[in-house]
């Protein structure tokens, strides 16, 4: 959803013109009213948006045109098909475990060498290599024993 935003405030006279008036998103919107944004028109046209602290915010350049077209042919010319099977996942439907992720990706030191209380994942191949990382020190018949 879009707002109407007025360059000049209908509060101080601002008409209601398609000159005077700019689309923002409610956010921005927000951030012209009640953050300390403005927004002005230069005499070239251009729109000029300003920080609290009054530095100019420069609009972001234009991404280069794609060659998707190019790449489309290419893909088609060495006969290659892209689809649904192109880049299966391994995934297995399981609830993702933050604390566990976050406990995999911390180094492992004195205080954080075991695993997070939460339940493991229920895929098998999953739940074979967490419980290897958990238990270094189990032997491999152990850790097929619980797979």
């Amino acid at each position: 959803r879009l707002d109407a935003h007025h360059l000049t405030p209908w509060s101080l006279g601002g008409d209601t013109n398609l000159r005077d008036l700019v689309s923002l998103c409610s956010h921005h919107h927000h951030l012209a009213h009640e953050g300390g944004f403005t927004v002005t028109r230069a005499d070239t046209g251009r729109l000029v948006v300003r920080a609290p602290a009054g530095w100019e915010i420069t609009p972001v350049p234009q991404l280069p045109p794609t060659r998707a077209r190019e790449l489309t042919t290419a893909i088609e010319h060495a006969g290659v098909t892209i689809d649904e099977h192109t880049l299966p996942t391994q995934w297995g439907g399981d609830k993702l475990d933050l604390g566990h992720v976050i406990w995999t990706l911390l180094p492992q030191t004195p205080h954080t060498d075991h695993p997070p209380t939460q339940p493991r994942p229920t895929h098998r191949r999953n739940r074979r290599r967490v419980t290897a990382r958990a238990t270094a020190d189990v032997s491999p018949d152990t850790l097929n024993a619980h797979a």
